[in-house]
C-alpha cells in the first residue's frame, strides 16, 4: 500500500470514528433527556389516585378545554374507560393530546412509559399508564417531547457542522501533507526510476524549501552529483593507471622485439638491454604495490594501535633527507618534547617520507625545508614545510588527487607517478588525522597533520 493510500485510508478512519462518537453523543443525549421526562412522569404518579372524570360531573380540574380551570403547563391526564379514552386534564400549553387507541394497547404488558405520536401529527409523547384495580380505568399522564426533540435537533445540527468542519480540516491537512510531502517523495521515485533507465543527468529541480521531502531531494541530488562524481574519478583513475602501467610496458615489448628481430647482438648491448628491462620492470611493481596500498586503504583495514614517537619519527626523516641532499637546509622543531601518538608506526613513517621526498623532488637544493610537531589537546600537528615556488590554487585544489601532477606533464624528471601525496592522505584518514595544504605562488608549501 502507498503513502498516499493509508494517508487517505487514516483520514477516512478518524472521519468514521467522528462520526460514530458523535452518533453515541446524540443517542446518549437523548436517552438522557427521555429518562428525566420519565422522571417527571413519576413523579406525577400520586394523579393516578383520581377518579375518573364521567361525562357531565363535577371535577375540580375542570372540564376538558376549560382554559381558566386548566393548569398552565403541558402535562396531559386522561383515562381509558369502557374502551375509551377521555381527557381528564390539558395543560393549556398543550395544543395537541397524545394519539392512544385503547383497542390495540395492554398497559399490562408494559413495563414503563412509552412513546406515542400526537393527534394532530406534530407532537410526540411521552406517556405513562397506570390501571386502577377496583374501577379497572387505565389512567394516562404524558408529557410532550417537543423540547427534548429540539435539543437533540440542535445537537445533532452543531455536531453535524463540528463533523464537516473537521472533515474539512483533515482533508485539507491531508491534501497539504500529500503536496509537499508526497508527491515529492513521487518525484524522486520517478527521477530514481528514471535515472536506472539510463537518464543520468536528471535531477529534482524544486529541491531547497525546507521540508523533509525537500531535503531528501537535496540529498539525492547531492547523492547522484557524488555518485558522478565519483565515476568520473574512477574513469580518470583507470585512464591514468592505464597510462602508467603502459609506459614501461611499451619499453618492455619494444626491447624484446628488438632482440627478436636480431638486435642487441654486440658485446655489452644485451647487459644493457636487461638493466633497462629490470628499471621498467621496478618502476611497474612500485606503481602496483601503491595502487594494492590504496585499494587496501580505501577498505578502512585496522591499523596497529601502539606508542608513536612523532620527534624520532622526525629526526629519521630529517637525516635520511640530509643524506640525498646535504646541501639543503633542514631544521627539525619539536614543541614541549617528546611528543608521543597512538598509531601505525610504519605507516605514518611513510607519510612523512612522502611529505618530504615530495619536497626533496620539487624544489631547488638551496630551499630550506622544515619539520615540526607540537601537541594539541587530542594529540599532535605535524608540519612539513618548504620555501619553495609553492602552487597555484587550482593545484593545490587537485594535489591530493590520485595520478595527479602540478607539472601537467608525464616526465618523470619532476617526480612519480602522483600517488604519494594520495597514500598520505589515506593513511592519515585512516588514523582518524586530517592532512591539509597551505600554499600560495612563491610562498612555498605547508603540509599540516593533525593526529
Amino acid at each position: 500500500m502507498t503513502l498516499r493510500n493509508r494517508l487517505l485510508l487514516a483520514v477516512g478512519v478518524i472521519i468514521l470514528v467522528i462520526t460514530a462518537g458523535g452518533v453515541l453523543i446524540v443517542h446518549t443525549q437523548q436517552t438522557y433527556l427521555i429518562s428525566q421526562l420519565d422522571d417527571q412522569l413519576g413523579a406525577t404518579r400520586p394523579l393516578f389516585r383520581l377518579p375518573p372524570r364521567l361525562p357531565g360531573a363535577d371535577d375540580r380540574l375542570g372540564a376538558p378545554g376549560s382554559a381558566p380551570d386548566s393548569p398552565v403547563s403541558n402535562l396531559y391526564v386522561g383515562v381509558i374507560a369502557a374502551g375509551q379514552l377521555e381527557t381528564v386534564l390539558q395543560g393549556q400549553l398543550l395544543d395537541d393530546i397524545p394519539a392512544i387507541d385503547p383497542r390495540e394497547l395492554d398497559p399490562t404488558d408494559l413495563d414503563g412509559p412509552i412513546t406515542v405520536a400526537g393527534e394532530g401529527g406534530q407532537t410526540r409523547f411521552r406517556a405513562a399508564f397506570h390501571a386502577d384495580p377496583d374501577s379497572g380505568a387505565v389512567f394516562v399522564i404524558a408529557l410532550p417531547l417537543s423540547e427534548v426533540d429540539e435539543a437533540v435537533a440542535r445537537l445533532r445540527t452543531v455536531l453535524l457542522i463540528g463533523g464537516l468542519a473537521i472533515g474539512a480540516v483533515l482533508l485539507l491537512c491531508a491534501w497539504w501533507v500529500q503536496r509537499l510531502g508526497l508527491r515529492p517523495v513521487a518525484r524522486v521515485t520517478e527521477v530514481a526510476d528514471a535515472i536506472a533507465k539510463g537518464s543520468r543527468g536528471l535531477r529534482l529541480d524544486d529541491a531547497g524549501r525546507g521540508t523533509e521531502a525537500d531535503r531528501l531531494a537535496a540529498a539525492f541530488n547531492v547523492m547522484l552529483d557524488e555518485r558522478e562524481a565519483t565515476e568520473h574519478r574512477l574513469r580518470s583513475f583507470i585512464s591514468d593507471a592505464s597510462h602508467e602501467l603502459r609506459t614501461p610496458l611499451t619499453s618492455i615489448r619494444g626491447y624484446l622485439d628488438l632482440y627478436r628481430e636480431g638486435g642487441f647482438r654486440g658485446e655489452g648491448e644485451l647487459d644493457d638491454v636487461v638493466r633497462r628491462l629490470s628499471q621498467e620492470s621496478s618502476r611497474m611493481q612500485e606503481l602496483v604495490e601503491d595502487l594494492l596500498l590504496l585499494a587496501k586503504l580505501d577498505e578502512h583495514p585496522p591499523l596497529r594501535s601502539e606508542t608513536v614517537d612523532i620527534s624520532r619519527l622526525l629526526e629519521d626523516a630529517a637525516t635520511d633527507a640530509r643524506v640525498l641532499q646535504p646541501e639543503r637546509p633542514i631544521t627539525v622543531e619539536v614543541h614541549d618534547p617528546p611528543v608521543h601518538v597512538h598509531g601505525d608506526a610504519f605507516r605514518l613513517q611513510q607519510v612523512v617520507g612522502i611529505l618530504v621526498s615530495n619536497a626533496l623532488a620539487h624544489t631547488d637544493r638551496v630551499c630550506s625545508l622544515r619539520l615540526s610537531a607540537r601537541r594539541t589537546d587530542r594529540g599532535c600537528t605535524i608540519v612539513v614545510a618548504d620555501q619553495g615556488p609553492g602552487l597555484e590554487a587550482a593545484d593545490a585544489e587537485r594535489v591530493f588527487d590520485r595520478f595527479y601532477r602540478g607539472d601537467h606533464s608525464r616526465a618523470r624528471s619532476t617526480g612519480g607517478a602522483g600517488l604519494g601525496l594520495s597514500i598520505a592522505r589515506s593513511i592519515v584518514e585512516a588514523h582518524d588525522g586530517q592532512i591539509t595544504l597551505s600554499t600560495a605562488p612563491g610562498k612555498g608549501c605547508t603540509f599540516s597533520v593533525r593526529l
